[in-house]
């Protein structure tokens, strides 16, 4: 499970293990947690935002089949084409962003080894050995938290900021928003299934300004700043 991490998450009363319905209504949706009705998907429709409510798009299905009507003899080579064409016109909310924290594969080894050593151990009787070995699993995990905590600080304070204003023209303005809120997921494999131990965490879409409002991070600056925490986290 994760946990929740950020000024931002503490500012909206999240804390602890991250519930997968409320972080739903936060992440997919960006409803206020503050607001009860955000805690019963049966209510969502009726709770209060976080600032301007994600935009709703035509979903890549809906302009595949308005392509498709309007070439009824399109062949297989076509339609392909158009259902590659379509996925690239569909416009998507981006209401959280990825940002993940992965160490050197050695981390990950000596992970994998020590839980393999605590489990053999177990099969023995030993249990001085199995504490020996759980000690060293519970380490590794702590410093691959302890990495993570500090990417996501410098990505706060380097790389949390909101756009105010009208940046076309002369009357935009950068404001520092660094209260992010963060879901953080700690695991243990890769997609293919071999031993990665790496973080995953989630960040909120948005951030309170210095007037209270609720606006979206300026993700440019975000990007701008991963290298730098991807060293520190390292």
């Amino acid at each position: 499970p994760g946990v929740w991490w950020g000024a931002g998450a503490a500012e909206l009363g999240l804390h602890g293990e991250v519930d997968a319905e409320l972080a739903a209504a936060v992440f997919d949706n960006l409803l206020d947690p503050r607001d009860p009705r955000s805690h019963d998907q049966a209510t969502w429709q009726e709770a209060a935002t976080l600032g301007r409510a994600p935009g709703r798009y035509k979903a890549a299905e809906h302009i595949e089949a308005e392509m498709l009507a309007a070439e009824p003899d399109a062949t297989p080579e076509r339609r392909e084409v158009i259902r590659v064409e379509a996925g690239m016109k569909a416009r998507v909310a981006r209401t959280f962003m990825d940002a993940t924290f992965t160490p050197v594969k050695s981390v990950s080894l000596l992970h994998i080894a020590a839980v393999h050593e605590a489990a053999q151990a177990r099969e023995r009787g030993d249990l001085s050995e199995v504490a020996a070995w759980q000690w060293v699993v519970s380490e590794v995990e702590a410093g691959v938290r302890a990495g993570n905590d500090a990417a996501l600080r410098y990505l706060a304070e380097h790389g949390g900021y909101t756009r105010s204003g009208h940046h076309g023209g002369a009357g935009g303005k950068w404001e520092d928003a660094h209260n992010l809120t963060v879901a953080s997921f700690l695991q243990f494999s890769t997609r293919a299934g071999d031993p990665g131990i790496h973080v995953h965490n989630l960040l909120l879409n948005r951030v309170r300004d210095a007037t209270g409002q609720y606006r979206a991070l300026d993700t440019k600056c975000l990007m701008d700043a991963q290298h730098g925490a991807s060293a520190i986290a390292d």
